[in-house]
């Protein structure tokens, strides 16, 4: 699906889960970045009406990249590799909420794209950090996947550099309820 069928007047598809892939922010990589911004109202009702969106790193030096759908998340382009700390599970005896395997017998590292930032004041939405890492080059933490409640759907970013689960992928799509977008 490309953004320029999804811009088309007549296409009203539904979908129980949208992903934005890595890259999408680099013009040199994608130039797919200018069509995201142009759809914006539409993500925004489908994110609204219950839809589920998943975007990756932008790979873009615009820390505002993600402007367009969310005010106030900042993007800290860079890679890197670090053992990721997950932030939050449903309860004790289920895994976290992670687009990676995680086990926690041995080390979790994984490649990021960079990190993420925020300021509560300025986000209108809840934010919930899901994981975090110790960045290599600062030793402080710093989130890499952050889910936003938006009304009744979600919207992941997430900066890691991998493939996302199917089972992660099951998880945030519940049950595959489909939202026009």
């Amino acid at each position: 699906m490309t953004p320029h069928l999804l811009a088309a007047p007549f296409f009203k598809g539904q979908f129980s889960l949208i992903a934005v892939p890595g890259g999408f922010g680099d013009a040199k990589y994608s130039r797919v970045l200018p069509a995201l911004k142009a759809l914006a109202p539409r993500f925004n009702r489908y994110v609204s009406n219950g839809g589920v969106l998943l975007l990756f790193g932008a790979a873009s030096n615009d820390q505002d990249v993600y402007q367009w759908l969310v005010s106030g998340i900042t993007y800290h382009f860079g890679f890197f590799d670090a053992e990721i700390i997950p932030r939050y599970a449903e309860s004790t005896s289920t895994p976290p909420l992670l687009p990676v395997d995680y086990s926690n017998t041995e080390k979790n590292v994984y490649s990021f794209d960079g990190y993420l930032a925020y300021d509560e004041t300025s986000v209108p939405y809840p934010i919930q950090v899901l994981a975090t890492v110790v960045h290599p080059d600062t030793c402080a933490e710093v989130p890499v996947f952050i889910r936003i409640q938006k009304e009744s759907g979600v919207i992941f970013i997430s900066t890691i550099h991998e493939y996302p689960t199917p089972t992660f992928l099951a998880q945030i799509t519940h049950g595959g309820s489909d939202t026009l977008f």
